[in-house]
């Protein structure tokens, strides 16, 4: 049976406008550039995906609320790159390289970057360093956008680096590392990754080893920046008060001459598998109280099982109507307690942390943990429990998207997780659906003693007056 639709003529007459815009607006692009996929976010916001000629990726959200932007150019290297590359093979490069990136171009030299950016108006001018990437942003008024743009490109490609500042550069970082080793929650964070993935590039602390960093030559630095610092590497964000068409042309005009680079796919080594618990004791000079951490390995942030661990993490023990809250803390027995999922490209950590109080023994503290596995596993929560923890993360992702660093947040999340931008939208539609029966699953498959790593933090003697009473 044929269908026929009736489409009023002023309908054909929109259609048809809609197209030539686009198809009109497609001709003014600069040659050389790639449209990718365009998308509506939740809030209403279009995101304008661009690839220029040398690779370079381009995703841009126009945001007229207030006359303002954030740029952020987002690297894909982190410390899972450098440990595998084949000529370093050594951690806490690519940290350093976010400190060096900073330190000024023949052009610009060090200091006049920052005192532009700053008589411009900036706010929130810095760099982070993880995993898979590093990313370089700040928030600017909306007529500097030709301003940051001639900024970033000239320190992308003409990096000044010589023996000296680099030299500096590694004690500055070594100094950071040694206050990172200063601070018990760092040491115990880093142990338990250690102790859940061992010799894997998520077994090592993103900031770097010390005889690592300490060892690095200017010469591996160059390297460093000429190969992994290339347009094709780079995604660059722009959310807030931009023209779409303006924004392209000048991207191609400040980028558009860089060379792109061979870069080989990182070869992952196999996550170890764990057939039998794991465990550490390990004392710290600044801890003034015993702490525990049990950890699990989960699976990487695009499997189905990812949203499900989140929320199960928020019913355990997140919030005052937490299961382990009122077991625990209001109980008596911690004086802090927090567990967390942290999904990553290849692999995840389901995390529980125990501040414990004086006097209380550990074990009692681990059957509290596993008690409140165990009734979680079982099915002895309410849909209450269930409906709170959607609520309690679906309010807190869609404030991060009510900012335009926020936004940019969630695309690159996206991105590097699993190659979609779009996919931190898509999990909160999958986080809305899940069921009773998906938080026992995850529950009882992932969270077992046998899987299950332990690093367990007391203070030294010297500092330990409070563990004296401890029972063993």
């Amino acid at each position: 049976m044929r269908i026929t639709l009736y489409i009023p003529k002023i309908f054909c007459i929109s259609i048809m406008s809609i197209c030539f815009i686009s198809c009109s607006s497609q001709r003014t692009l600069p040659t050389g550039i790639q449209v990718g996929q365009r998308s509506t976010l939740l809030n209403g916001l279009e995101v304008h995906d661009y690839k220029l000629k040398n690779g370079m990726r381009l995703i841009l959200v126009p945001n007229h609320d207030a006359p303002v932007f954030y740029i952020q150019t987002l690297v894909q290297t982190g410390s899972v790159q450098e440990a595998l590359d084949k000529k370093l093979k050594r951690t806490g490069l690519a940290h350093l390289f976010e400190h060096m990136m900073f330190k000024g171009t023949p052009k610009y030299p060090s200091g006049k970057y920052d005192k532009l950016l700053s008589a411009a108006g900036e706010v929130g001018l810095n760099a982070t360093t993880w995993f898979d990437r590093t990313n370089y942003f700040v928030n600017l008024p909306a007529e500097k956008i030709e301003l940051i743009l001639k900024l970033e490109s000239d320190r992308f490609e003409n990096l000044y680096i010589d023996e000296k500042l680099f030299k500096n550069e590694i004690g500055a970082v070594l100094g950071e590392l040694k206050l990172g080793k200063d601070r018990p929650g760092t040491v115990a964070y880093e142990e338990l990754m250690r102790l859940i993935f061992g010799n894997h590039p998520y077994g090592h602390p993103v900031i770097g080893l010390k005889d690592d960093v300490a060892s690095f030559t200017v010469e591996e630095a160059i390297y460093f920046y000429k190969k992994y610092y290339s347009p094709n590497n780079f995604t660059m964000l722009i959310i807030g008060d931009i023209d779409v068409g303006r924004t392209i042309r000048l991207v191609q005009k400040y980028y558009s001459h860089m060379s792109s680079q061979k870069i080989e796919p990182a070869e992952l080594p196999e996550i170890p598998g764990q057939i039998r618990s794991r465990s550490k004791t390990i004392t710290h000079h600044a801890a003034k109280n015993r702490s525990l951490r049990v950890g699990f390995q989960i699976p990487q942030y695009n499997h189905v099982d990812a949203v499900p661990l989140q929320l199960l993490g928020t019913i355990l023990g997140d919030g005052d109507g937490a299961l382990l809250q009122r077991t625990m803390v209001d109980a008596g027995l911690a004086s802090s307690i927090s567990v967390y999922s942290l999904s990553l490209k290849e692999a995840g950590v389901f995390a529980f942390n125990a501040e414990i109080r004086p006097g209380v023994s550990k074990s009692s503290i681990e059957d509290a943990i596993w008690s409140g596995v165990k009734k979680i596993a079982s099915g002895n929560f309410t849909d209450r429990e269930l409906k709170r923890a959607k609520n309690a993360n679906l309010l807190y992702n869609y404030y991060q998207i009510n900012s335009n660093s926020g936004i940019a947040g969630a695309l690159v999340e996206g991105i590097l997780n699993s190659g979609d931008y779009n996919r931190f939208f898509t999990n909160l539609d999958e986080l809305k659906t899940v069921t009773r029966q998906d938080i026992v699953r995850v529950a009882s498959h992932y969270l077992k003693k046998k899987k299950s790593s332990t690093i367990y933090m007391t203070p030294e003697k010297k500092n330990a007056q409070n563990a004296q009473n401890a029972i063993k």
